[in-house]
C-alpha cells in the first residue's frame, strides 16, 4: 500500500478540525450520562462533520466547491457552539 498523503491532510484547517474533534470526544466521555446522551452524540457528529467537509471540499475540482464546503464546516461549528449551551 502506497504511503501517500492526500491534499486535505496538508491543510492546517483540517488538522485543527481533527484536533478539535478529539477534544470534543474527550469532553463527551467525561460527561457520559443519560441526561446528556443525545447532546453528546450531536456534539460528536458535528465535530466529525467539520473535518469531513474540509476533506470533501479539498477533493473537489474547483475553488468554489472548496469554499462551499468550508462554509458548511463553519455551519457545523456554529451548531456545536449552540449545543454547548445545552450541555
Amino acid at each position: 500500500m502506497e504511503d501517500k498523503i492526500f491534499s486535505f491532510e496538508k491543510l492546517n484547517v483540517w488538522n485543527e478540525a481533527r484536533k478539535f474533534a478529539h477534544s470534543v470526544f474527550k469532553l463527551t466521555k467525561k460527561v457520559n450520562n443519560k441526561r446528556y446522551f443525545s447532546v453528546n452524540q450531536q456534539l460528536e457528529r458535528a465535530a466529525i462533520s467539520i473535518s469531513l467537509n474540509v476533506a470533501e471540499g479539498a477533493g473537489r475540482k474547483s475553488k468554489a466547491d472548496f469554499k462551499r464546503f468550508i462554509k458548511i464546516s463553519n455551519g457545523f461549528l456554529s451548531t456545536k457552539r449552540l449545543l454547548f449551551y445545552y450541555s
